[in-house]
């Protein structure tokens, strides 16, 4: 386990000289458990006075994973007094229970039948001289190329839970910050593809251009904006967000959380630059989808820091020795 295993292992030995949790920690859950509940009381309510219903059995898996989580964020709080372990129980949770939460919300936001923007997106591509058939084309004349792409661009949560788990041993406000930003950039998404709705360039260009092979669709999607889709299960939601890319800021954010980090941040670059080049390719999105996503990123970090979030400060593991004493 090395120098990781110790550090997490000595606050669970020294349980009752443990510190109480900062109440900046405490702060910081209490807002994210709020915009939590916002979300989940917005998706209540549009059900409630819609044609909507949320399928009974797609609740109980993520409920029963969110109330494990959350449990074990209360035992290192109360029974063994761990910050690092604490802020990865809440942070995971709270990313778990907005994604559930935010998948709902988008479907509701994406049922309104408002006129679609691709053609706007595609002349937004071509005005940045970015040819998306041809470039599709081109990749998908590389089957190697484009296997890959396909590859990376399932690779967000498993490199989330990851970055989590760095960032608690020693840099639990870096992960406060991770998981704060993702929540108030689902609710910037979500709001900015409802009021500017997009199918995604797959089945835009499709009529066009027969020699694309859609590599992803979006059948949830024209079955909402056609009233055939009234029935929400949570087991088997697309991402329906086209303009901005989610996978982009989920990509911007990673590297952002990890600046710094000598050897991890190359690292975060080279696999999330990756990610960002796949949105094209195996997630179907416009150029500008992703200049969309990076917007909201930076937008997403700015307001959590404004909301009374402290900017976060590195905390370091009990041996390592101080200014001081240097």
């Amino acid at each position: 386990m090395g120098r990781i295993g110790r550090s997490f292992r000595q606050p669970l030995r020294l349980a009752g000289r443990a510190p109480d949790l900062d109440p900046a920690i405490l702060r910081d859950s209490a807002y994210k458990w709020g915009l939590l509940a916002a979300i989940g009381a917005l998706d209540a309510a549009w059900i409630a006075f819609s044609d909507f219903r949320l399928a009974p059995g797609s609740i109980a898996g993520p409920a029963f994973a969110a109330i494990l989580l959350v449990a074990g964020a209360r035992f290192f709080r109360f029974v063994r007094p761990n910050p690092g372990l604490f802020v990865l129980a809440e942070a995971i949770a709270q990313i778990f229970v907005g994604f559930a939460l935010a998948g709902v919300l988008s479907y509701l936001a994406l049922s309104t039948n408002r006129a679609l923007i691709d053609p706007t997106l595609s002349a937004a591509d071509r005005a940045l001289g970015f040819d998306w058939p041809r470039f599709i084309l081109w990749v998908q004349a590389h089957p190697l190329l484009d296997g890959f792409l396909f590859l990376a661009y399932r690779g967000s949560v498993p490199q989330l839970l990851v970055i989590a788990f760095l960032l608690s041993w020693r840099e639990d406000g870096r992960l406060r910050e991770l998981s704060g930003a993702i929540l108030v950039s689902l609710v910037l998404a979500i709001a900015i593809s409802a009021a500017l709705p997009a199918i995604s360039a797959y089945p835009y260009y499709g009529v066009s251009h027969p020699g694309i092979a859609a590599e992803i669709g979006v059948p949830d999607l024209f079955a909402l904006r056609d009233g055939s889709l009234r029935l929400l299960d949570l087991r088997r939601m697309d991402g329906l967000v086209c303009f901005p890319s989610f996978h982009v800021v989920l990509s911007l954010l990673f590297v952002h959380a990890l600046r710094g980090r000598r050897a991890l941040f190359p690292l975060a670059i080279a696999v999330n630059a990756a990610i960002i080049l796949s949105t094209l390719t195996a997630g179907g999105h416009y150029l500008v989808d992703l200049l969309g996503g990076a917007a909201v990123a930076a937008a997403a970090v700015a307001l959590y820091r404004a909301v009374g979030a402290r900017r976060p400060v590195i905390r370091r593991s009990r041996a390592a020795p101080s200014p001081a004493a240097v």
